[in-house]
């Protein structure tokens, strides 16, 4: 039983360290040209003004949900409800769609 927690933990790491390797390789990558560059900027602004407005609203019915799951279940239940709402975030791919597939538009465009 315990070889199975140690090899889950060290796919998940290594999973971990695949994305991170990539991350990091794409965003060394040109942008592209200056148009490139600044639609992406304008499509970035964008993109976090709209999370921005969305957040506003969701945060409150998180927290309220929050509150009747750990009152009514249990604590932990609670906790696993806000990490969960946290990791399915938009937040956190949204803050780097926009430069990742120009970078990659730029690569595959290259000769």
């Amino acid at each position: 039983m315990l070889f199975w927690y140690i090899a889950g933990i060290c796919i998940s790491v290594l999973a971990l360290g695949f994305i991170a390797m990539n991350y990091f390789k794409l965003r060394a990558m040109p942008e592209g040209n200056s148009d490139m560059v600044e639609l992406s900027g304008i499509i970035r602004r964008g993109a976090r003004t709209f999370m921005r407005a969305e957040y506003k609203r969701i945060v409150p019915a998180i927290v309220v949900v929050t509150v009747l799951i750990t009152l009514t279940i249990e604590k932990t239940s609670g906790i696993t409800f806000v990490f969960g709402a946290t990791m399915s975030s938009p937040w956190l791919v949204l803050s780097e769609c926009v430069v990742q597939p120009t970078q990659t538009y730029v690569q595959l465009s290259a000769p």
